[in-house]
């Protein structure tokens, strides 16, 4: 009877142990992580990722998330003439080509925007503002006939999309993908983190920004919400005219405070509309 007590004994203490053990472990989140920053797609980037893994095992998922960004860089670049973007404006209204699964994924995305938008964005837009790029980088502005040829080659309904990964732009002229090209990428590196185990990151590609699984407690086993602020338009950097507080989701936007040439007193920005 003595030998039972005492195994049973032993037993509950074990046990007692081991629940709160478990309750130690249930209190405290195991995440680690890491923020790395770089130069790409012609802006300022900024990557934090979270995950139940050795920090030097996240650093290595960054390292992957940054060779990702460069290398989609370069195939959606207009200005780089290697670019699968810039073949396709070469090939404008002479032939197909066929492209990447990322360029091509992202053309589809460009088109749905542009017909949802009915026109408003538009990604055949190239035409109209390489002209405008050029003009005021010498500190002039296009004639309206300039300005008149260049839409004529505008039009999203040539752009044209045959499954898996050919695209046709019908009529000689430019694509120009620097209005969506940065938040499609942003989703790619967030299916890329997903696909590595983060469970918890920020993603921000100069003004682009995605966020998922909230923001680690150290604490204990929440997470709490990102926080994005939206910079004053009219007041010093790092001034919010607003904050968004989300734990998954996009926020994405764009100013004119930042980029924008200034021609006889007159103020022109990177924003056009295509109409």
């Amino acid at each position: 009877m003595k030998k039972i007590f005492k195994l049973n004994t032993f037993v509950i203490i074990c046990s007692v142990f081991g629940i709160a053990g478990i309750f130690l472990i249930r209190r405290i989140d195991p995440l680690h992580t890491a923020t790395r920053y770089g130069l790409a797609m012609d802006t300022v980037i900024r990557l934090t990722a979270g995950a139940p893994k050795p920090k030097a095992a996240i650093e290595k998922i960054l390292d992957g998330a940054f060779d990702l960004i460069i290398d989609v860089d370069k195939k959606f670049s207009m200005f780089d003439p290697d670019s699968e973007i810039s073949a396709i404006n070469r090939a404008s209204g002479t032939k197909p080509l066929k492209v990447s699964p990322e360029i091509y994924a992202a053309l589809a995305s460009a088109l749905y925007a542009a017909d949802i938008s009915y026109g408003a964005f538009d990604p055949t837009m190239g035409s109209v503002t390489h002209l405008w790029r050029e003009a005021l980088d010498e500190g002039t502005i296009p004639s309206d006939g300039e300005i008149s040829s260049a839409l004529l080659k505008v039009g999203y309904e040539r752009l044209r999309l045959s499954a898996p990964d050919t695209v046709f732009l019908s009529l000689e002229g430019r694509l120009d993908m620097g209005a969506i090209a940065k938040g499609h990428v942003s989703a790619m590196v967030r299916d890329y983190f997903k696909s590595e185990g983060i469970t918890s990151a920020l993603i921000d590609l100069g003004g682009n920004v995605v966020v998922m699984g909230g923001r680690a407690e150290r604490r204990e086993h929440s997470r709490a919400p990102w926080n994005i602020g939206v910079q004053h338009p009219s007041k010093l950097r790092g001034t919010p005219r607003g904050l968004l507080t989300i734990h998954e989701g996009s926020v994405i936007r764009a100013g004119v405070y930042e980029r924008y040439w200034e021609v006889d007193g007159h103020r022109y920005t990177h924003l056009f509309d295509p109409a």
